[in-house]
């Protein structure tokens, strides 16, 4: 998608007086999604169920349409590759499409025990937002623009209201002086267990994560099954984007985020969460401590990340090399210093974990997965394939189905 494309699409929704954000990946951004709603009066741990929706949700032929606890509707897109900006996801609203009177706003107080706020401070976050009346000739316009725009068939899908649920405030004030002091012990313990994810560190993880738990909140109300699946795709969220800054490969990072997103929900019983923590935290170390290249050295590294993106090609230990500009003897010796085995049998690992990506995401049969990842006989591949995983590609497809 070309930068004029997206300006061009912003452009259109911003000449409807509509307000519309591009995020790139690190959303930076993200607090202004709701013009600062929750910073203002809640916690910013919030804004993690937005972008949980952009990283898991979101895709480019789907616009993504929530309603909130205010009452308000965004739509969320994921275009299909980053701009030159570095933009990939797109936001719409916040919009109501009623009037929201002085009944509204009460009720809105009591249910979230807002009582450091005023109805005139919901009354000057209402009176911002755009009332669409009619929701439906809205979102025909908004997938006939988007379609015609991005020049591909695009539709709307609704997400359940409990992906944005907030059913209590963070910003109750009383006792100050205890809860803050919770706050900033449980915030420290998060960043301490997130940083032993970053290195690998399981052990030290789970004991941040068990203490951290300890800590005592005040209850979330709602469906406690809903509010378990929220918390653990936030903690997913937390992990994976902990992890990004480790040297492991986004292909790995993204297959193992999914996995879990849809695992979690999935999930039909508060007890299927059980221990699941810990499942998490040793899964992301144990990618961290596998895949990650941070420590190695700069050539190795250059040959890794070449190798993840030229996966399909059928590379060798003397092309390699070329490309590199080094011998193939001097690149065999230090390969196997680095990373502690053989090129070819790291090659053939890749190519392996780029077969179960596809498997996972494709409905393409074997033989085009198996040229995909540069076999040309779908024999071969399914031995190799049985060799590293135990299980046939169809065997594997069918497990994970």
């Amino acid at each position: 998608m070309s930068k004029n494309t997206k300006d061009l699409f912003v452009e259109i929704i911003k000449s409807l007086n509509i307000n519309i954000i591009t995020y790139d990946s690190d959303f930076s951004k993200i607090e202004s999604i709701d013009m600062f709603l929750r910073k203002n009066h809640f916690n910013i741990d919030y804004y993690y169920q937005f972008i949980d929706i952009f990283n898991n949700y979101a895709t480019d032929d789907k616009i993504l349409k929530i309603k909130d606890t205010f009452k308000s509707y965004y739509y969320i897109y994921k275009t299909t590759k980053p701009s030159p900006d570095g933009s990939l996801y797109l936001s719409i609203g916040p919009l109501i499409n009623d009037e929201v009177d002085e009944s509204i706003l009460v009720d809105i107080l009591k249910r979230h025990n807002l009582i450091h706020v005023t109805i005139n401070e919901l009354y000057t976050y209402f009176n911002h937002i755009p009332m669409i009346n009619n929701l439906s000739t809205f979102e025909k316009t908004l997938i006939a623009i988007a379609s015609n725009v991005f020049n591909r068939t695009i539709e709307i899908k609704s997400l359940s209201d409990d992906f944005l649920d907030i059913p209590f405030t963070m910003k109750n004030e009383s006792p100050t002086i205890k809860i803050s002091t919770t706050i900033e012990e449980f915030y420290s313990l998060e960043n301490s267990m997130l940083d032993a994810i970053s290195i690998g560190n399981s052990l030290e993880a789970i004991r941040y994560f068990e203490i951290q738990s300890r800590g005592v909140f005040r209850p979330r109300f709602g469906n406690p099954l809903r509010i378990s699946k929220n918390r653990y795709l936030v903690f997913n969220t937390l992990c994976r984007k902990s992890i990004e800054k480790s040297g492991v490969h986004p292909i790995y990072i993204d297959n193992l985020s999914a996995n879990f997103a849809n695992e979690i929900e999935k999930k039909s019983n508060i007890s299927d969460f059980n221990n699941f923590y810990i499942t998490v935290i040793q899964a992301y170390c144990n990618l961290v401590n596998t895949q990650s290249i941070r420590n190695y050295h700069p050539l190795i590294k250059q040959c890794l990340l070449y190798i993840n993106k030229h996966v399909p090609k059928n590379l060798s230990l003397s092309s390699l090399a070329h490309v590199h500009n080094v011998s193939p003897q001097y690149l065999s010796t230090l390969f196997y210093k680095e990373v502690g085995t053989k090129f070819t049998t790291y090659y053939h690992n890749a190519r392996i974990e780029y077969a179960k990506e596809l498997l996972l995401k494709e409905d393409s049969n074997l033989s085009l997965i198996s040229e995909t990842c540069g076999y040309n006989d779908p024999s071969y591949f399914t031995k190799v394939f049985k060799k590293h995983t135990g299980k046939t590609p169809s065997q594997y497809r069918d497990e994970i189905e």
